[in-house]
């Protein structure tokens, strides 16, 4: 099972440098890469009360060679770093140093998902050392993906019943059966004309499928969730989006108040 888990690598680095425009392949590939950190953070034993906080850096390394990179990390925020490498990687190593130069956080162990610990007191720059001591090919790629700690509101918000992501889960859902009403019950409209817009779009939806979601920020009264959708409305082709969605508290209830295209 876990040497499955690495198989993206082989499939990422070779059929889909060859197949791929470049300019596609670089988001296609950055997610891939999201989504596998994530993967290694779970068999790394990162608690599920930690989220991505950076975009990941995904890059190549020479064998016995090193690269760094400046992260800003906020104060008071326990952060875990990961790295992955590709097949070809036998042994990567991380050193995180302050802004006197300092190592702070090491993981030197013979192995190719090396991950650090750290927290700061306050919000300032880290450089962080890619080290690649084995790779067996000219160059290996790499991946580094920074979690954050959440917040004990924001993890108390996602355990409860009526989360936000819950709504959001069951919009489209409502979508996806065509329960338009239903789709429609989940929104706090700011207007009517809003509402008929709205209404309009799901009326000839055929299908809709939520791909993936992460609460990005929330309080006791607003929240806002980032997501992944695939969907095809009535005469159209299938399509995949990204979307950022804004909900409010209100009665109680968490209601939908925008969705918009992610940038």
């Amino acid at each position: 099972m876990y040497i499955s888990l690495w198989n993206w690598k082989q499939l990422t680095l070779t059929l889909a440098l060859s197949l791929c425009p470049q300019i596609v392949l670089a988001k296609s590939f950055v997610d891939q890469v999201r989504d596998q950190l994530v993967r290694a953070a779970v068999v790394l034993g990162v608690g599920d009360n930690y989220q991505l906080t950076h975009d990941p850096v995904v890059n190549t390394i020479r064998s016995k060679s090193s690269k760094t990179h400046t992260l800003t990390l906020d104060a008071g925020i326990p952060y875990v770093i990961v790295g992955v490498c590709d097949n070809d990687c036998g042994d990567i190593d991380l050193r995180l140093y302050d802004n006197e130069d300092d190592v702070v956080s090491s993981d030197m162990d013979t192995d190719d998902n090396p991950m650090l610990r750290v927290s700061s007191q306050q919000k300032a720059k880290f450089k962080l050392e890619v080290i690649m001591e084995n790779c067996s090919t000219l160059s290996c790629y790499y991946g580094i993906g920074i979690f954050g700690q959440k917040s004990e509101e924001i993890s108390q918000i996602e355990k409860s019943e009526s989360s936000p992501e819950q709504v959001v889960r069951n919009y489209y859902s409502n979508l996806d059966k065509g329960q338009v009403d239903s789709a429609m019950d989940k929104w706090n409209f700011s207007s009517d004309s809003q509402e008929r817009k709205i209404r309009g779009l799901a009326d000839g939806v055929e299908w809709f499928k939520l791909n993936q979601m992460e609460l990005i920020s929330a309080n006791s009264k607003s929240a806002t969730v980032s997501a992944e959708v695939s969907g095809k409305k009535k005469g159209q082709a299938s399509g995949r989006w990204s979307v950022t969605i804004d909900l409010e508290k209100i009665s109680g209830e968490w209601k939908i108040t925008n969705i918009r295209s992610a940038r």
